[in-house]
């Protein structure tokens, strides 16, 4: 608590600008509040707006400014490995957040290690100099202030080469559609030969990713990354990393051969069905569970679909493999020779609720557009919005609510995915898309 003087002198000078600094952030104004109509401006203010966004990414597009988030919410699904931990990225609109240099190479050369199956017909090249994270599957939009001709170059997760997009000829601003298996992005732009092109080119350029169809007004990249550490490792359920709590609600074992009485073979056709009963069991959602050697598949709605389910409290695999119990005995063995034995991840029928130390301070949102995510599930997010932004997006108008009677100043076009044939760039048709 801030403690203020007060004398024959009248409000202190500090008092005074920290309320006009409120007033005029709440009012969206840059007046001088007279101190006798404090009590009837302190009396317009009311709670900011609360809303809650999810998503893979949650996207907000009315944050209040400086405001701080009420909740984060990560869920995170059946994992093998387990959570210690949760990585998560708070930033504006946009999120690009790389540098540029030039690249000079000739049409068999390589432009850097990251784009060993991409020769370039250039001899110049501007490009970033690492690989672009796609934080999840998506729509993006990229824009760019370059009258360079934009190529991307999609990677995998172990940043494996997929193949390559460009825009149009002098159009910088298109979308592009995510899969989860583009991890990374490399961005180039193709530069006459003849031109000469210097670092301070690049500054210029306005790079923009945005979670978006359309493309906005550029932004520099504004963001923070966060580790939270959960004091113990989960193997799914949910964490609020705002206010410190989780649900553990998954658990995890091994299919070992000791647990012979406990395995049940049964026959069915070309198939067969290997019965586990392991109590308590998971919840009946085969949606549910992770396992080291089977995919999680509804099998027990009968077919030839091969994988791992669950029902009744017991899990079932259908594997053609297996003709007798004793075949999936000798598996398990073979398994656990190896060091890899069988683990299915599922979900507790009774969860368990946790704290942990939180983030500190709090993240806030900056006004407009935000973006928060995590690595590791879903996010929810529960936010203040901007009064503003909010009736607008609702009416079209602004200051519906918050009008205040005047107050004298004081003084004082889309691109297309081809292939690189013979690690050559190729100039084909394209669809718009």
């Amino acid at each position: 608590m801030t403690w203020f003087r007060c004398g024959g002198s009248g409000i202190p000078a500090a008092l005074k600008n920290r309320m006009n600094a409120v007033l005029d952030k709440k009012f969206g104004t840059a007046v001088d509040y007279p101190a006798e109509g404090w009590p009837d401006d302190v009396n317009l203010l009311g709670p900011l707006p609360e809303a809650t966004v999810s998503g893979s990414i949650a996207h907000i597009t009315d944050g209040a400014d400086e405001v701080p988030i009420k909740s984060w919410q990560v869920t995170l699904p059946a994992s093998l490995d387990g959570y210690s931990s949760v990585d998560v990225v708070r930033c504006g609109k946009n999120l690009m957040n790389q540098t540029f240099e030039i690249g000079s190479v000739s049409e068999s050369t390589p432009v850097g290690s990251t784009y060993a199956q991409l020769k370039i017909a250039s001899t110049k090249r501007g490009r970033t100099e690492e690989l672009v994270p796609i934080p999840k599957a998506g729509r993006y939009t990229f824009s760019c202030a370059s009258p360079y001709k934009l190529f991307l170059c999609y990677f995998d997760q172990d940043q494996r080469y997929l193949r390559t997009y460009r825009g149009w000829s002098g159009v910088q601003t298109f979308y592009v559609d995510f899969s989860n298996t583009e991890k990374y992005v490399g961005i180039a732009f193709k530069i006459d030969e003849a031109t000469d092109i210097t670092s301070d080119d690049f500054d210029a350029i306005h790079l923009q990713i945005e979670y978006s169809d359309t493309a906005s007004t550029f932004e520099p990249y504004s963001g923070t990354t966060y580790t939270v550490n959960l004091g113990r490792t989960i193997y799914g359920g949910t964490v609020d990393i705002v206010n410190g709590t989780g649900t553990d609600e998954n658990n995890k074992f091994a299919v070992t051969p000791d647990m012979s009485d406990s395995i049940l073979y049964i026959g069915s056709g070309n198939t067969a069905y290997i019965q586990i009963n392991k109590t308590p069991a998971s919840n009946g959602r085969w949606q549910d569970l992770a396992c080291s050697h089977f995919t999680p598949a509804n099998i027990y709605a009968g077919g030839t679909q091969q994988g791992i389910g669950c029902y009744s409290a017991q899990f079932y695999i259908r594997d053609s493999r297996f003709t007798s119990k004793q075949d999936f005995l000798d598996f398990l063995t073979e398994q656990e020779t190896l060091g890899t034995p069988l683990e299915i991840c599922y979900k507790l029928a009774t969860p368990t609720d946790f704290t942990f130390t939180p983030i500190t301070p709090t993240p806030e949102t900056a006004l407009g557009t935000n973006n928060f995510w995590s690595e590791e599930g879903d996010t929810t997010v529960v936010y203040r919005r901007d009064i503003d932004l909010a009736l607008q997006a609702v009416s079209s108008s602004r200051g519906l609510m918050m009008t205040r009677p005047a107050i004298e100043p004081s003084n004082g076009d889309q691109g297309s995915e081809e292939s690189t044939e013979n690690n050559i760039e190729t100039e084909g048709e394209e669809d718009a898309r």
